[in-house]
């Protein structure tokens, strides 16, 4: 496991502890709601951290509302995976997906009557005013700004906002 993802993880587990252990319940929470309270905060602290796979963080959560408890038994707590719109979404991405990987979205852009028949300038033109408005959307960010660092997940590396935008 990285270095970098450790930091998270204590922090989440430390949330995650805090809600579970408040024996009378938080302010005018029940026990149940301030549990509920630290699984939900150790979750966005794992989603935002990227310590665990989004997908590994899902689980986790539901698991421990399960099993600690707040939303047991099990069905009650994965109630919302249940409806058809998670698994619409889930197959739209595995469709795009695998549209995208065969390359057959490539072939399909090409077989556009614009892609064939059209002029070039058309594109041209739109990329042209794409570029303008990211010049004067970076032109509008302050120098400092530039220079914040930030941990680079896939690449496991610190970098600036700067050396990012001139990749």
């Amino acid at each position: 496991m990285p270095r970098h993802a450790l930091l998270p993880l204590a922090f989440a587990a430390l949330l995650l502890l805090a809600g579970l252990s408040w024996a009378d319940g938080l302010h005018a929470l029940p026990h149940s709601g301030a549990g509920a309270l630290g699984i939900l905060l150790c979750t966005i602290v794992l989603w935002a951290s990227g310590a665990l796979p989004l997908s590994v963080t899902s689980v986790l959560a539901i698991g421990l509302l399960a099993a600690s408890g707040v939303a047991a038994p099990f069905n009650k707590a994965a109630a919302g995976y249940e409806t058809d719109v998670v698994f619409f979404l889930i197959s739209a991405n595995l469709m795009t997906q695998g549209v995208v990987n065969s390359g057959l979205i490539d072939r399909l852009a090409a077989a556009l009557a614009d892609a064939r028949e059209a002029d070039v300038e058309l594109s041209l033109t739109l990329v042209e005013s794409l570029h303008a408005r990211w010049v004067r959307l970076l032109e509008s960010i302050e120098a400092a700004a530039f220079a914040r660092v930030y941990h680079h997940p896939e690449r496991g590396e610190t970098r600036t906002l700067g050396l990012s935008l001139a990749e």
